[in-house]
């Protein structure tokens, strides 16, 4: 079957560019992971116990937190100002920002509760909260031919090593840690998961054959080529391909799966170390619109030259229109058809892990590094955050830092707790320097509400105040 590149494809990527220059977001690298008034800290490491009697979160308030990441766009790469002081779109500039992999990533979370409370050096958490992510992996020949056409590759071209993936389930969790002994904490939590909405793609793959023999003839611009598209698609969304519709997303209740969280946390002296892996799990996804999609390589004449802005100048122009447009021919581009011999399938959970070292002075100022890192789907994301933290009182707790990732040197960070009585409070901001608008990749936010009781203070092991 023949299929044609339209050119909504390539503002679909751009769109999902725009969207990630701002971003909001909690990650497990956050500056609250060494925040020990933080009620929040356990949700990145299940060993780590605040020290409260009691504890929960105001509902829906109390962990509200997304990210949103990507590794080549922003505003002042794409546009360029020339010497009359005009402005005009650069994609050669944009594309070369990117890395070997175009990534765009994002993730959010809302804790509908969270109850904690200890006996003991025994705590026990119980919570229910709802998860969405997402990951778009393009390799960088590919985000060329997305942004600029084919350009001047005659012949057979093989772009592959992209994938699209996307899950949200909610969680119903138990938490258990113990401080086992004067130095050594260690926790767990087991997460029960029920499936929302799920797709996957798996060895994408573009091809296509330049037919022009000359591609310096401006005559023959655009390029003429033959296109096909191959790879697997899972996903439960009700798709309707072949009337290029999506259906209502019904509330699958056949989805279900499991999860753990570990961690553990030494003390020694005045130094810590501790790690912690999260979400070791999967997902079988097996409701009614489960199914498997496959794509086979078709090949026709096809007409792309890369992006056109002339649609958005239009005085008709509809954005929801345009964007319904994109998505039917985005349909029609990946050629893919229902397979009706499997109707479920087993994905597992992007697994992130933890490792972290820190310095206390005084029991006030805490020095901390961690490493964080992230697989999802054959893809590693690392990060490193360097902090200082300072914790004056019982009810007050600042913390500055810094996070290294792929391409930014430079991620600026503060974050703060207050406890106004049993209500506590914490703000954190991560990557201050990305909010100058024209450069923004990245900008992290989170937020959250608490209602705390008992002493603030607390030996676990001896069971005395501090």
């Amino acid at each position: 079957m023949g299929i044609c590149m339209k050119r909504g494809v390539a503002v679909l990527v751009m769109a999902a560019g725009l969207a990630v220059s701002a971003k909001i977001s909690a990650q497990s690298s956050s500056s609250l992971y060494f925040m020990e008034i933080s009620t929040q800290r356990q949700t990145y490491n299940p060993a780590f116990i605040a020290p409260y009697e009691t504890s929960f979160t105001v509902p829906f308030l109390g962990g509200l937190h997304a990210r949103v990441d990507n590794n080549f766009f922003s505003w002042n790469a794409l546009v360029r100002r020339d010497d009359f002081d005009s402005l005009h779109m650069d994609l050669q500039k944009l594309v070369g920002k990117a890395g070997n992999h175009a990534r765009v990533m994002a993730e959010a979370e809302a804790e509908i509760f969270r109850f904690s409370w200890r006996r003991g050096r025994d705590n026990f958490q119980i919570g229910l909260n709802v998860h969405a992510d997402m990951q778009l992996i393009l390799k960088k020949e590919t985000l060329s031919f997305l942004m600029q056409g084919p350009g001047a590759h005659i012949g057979d071209n093989l772009l592959t090593g992209n994938r699209l993936d996307v899950n949200s389930y909610a969680a119903l969790y138990f938490g258990y840690a113990r401080q086992v002994s004067k130095h050594l904490t260690v926790g767990g939590r087991v997460k029960v998961l029920q499936g929302l909405w799920n797709l996957h793609t798996d060895k994408l793959t573009i091809a296509f054959d330049i037919q022009n023999e000359d591609m310096s003839d401006p005559d023959v611009v655009p390029y003429r080529y033959e296109l096909g598209v191959g790879g697997r698609m899972l996903t439960n969304l009700p798709l309707d391909i072949d009337n290029r519709k999506l259906g209502s997303l019904s509330f699958p209740l056949l989805s279900m799966g499991a999860a753990i969280d570990l961690g553990v946390s030494y003390d020694f002296g005045n130094w810590n170390v501790s790690g912690a892996i999260r979400d070791l799990g999967f997902i079988v996804w097996g409701d009614d619109h489960a199914a498997q999609y496959r794509s086979y390589k078709g090949i026709d004449d096809c007409h792309f030259s890369g992006i056109h802005f002339d649609e958005f100048k239009k005085d008709d122009f509809r954005l929801g229109s345009y964007m319904v447009n994109t998505f039917t021919g985005l349909l029609d581009t990946l050629n893919f058809a229902q397979d009706t011999v499997k109707n479920s399938y087993t994905r597992a959970l992007p697994a992130r892990f933890t490792v972290s070292l820190s310095y206390t002075l005084r029991d006030i100022h805490v020095f901390g590094v961690a490493f964080d890192g992230m697989f999802y789907n054959r893809y590693f994301s690392p990060e490193l955050m360097i902090s200082y933290t300072c914790m004056p009182g019982r009810n007050f707790g600042v913390c500055v830092s810094n996070t290294f990732s792929s391409g930014n040197v430079l991620g600026l960070g503060l974050a703060f707790v207050v406890n106004a009585g049993p209500l506590q409070v914490h703000l954190g901001v991560d990557r201050l320097n990305s909010f100058n608008v024209a450069g923004m990749r990245t900008a992290n936010v989170n937020f959250g509400l608490n209602l705390v009781l008992g002493k603030s203070r607390y030996d676990w092991f001896t069971g005395k105040s501090m």
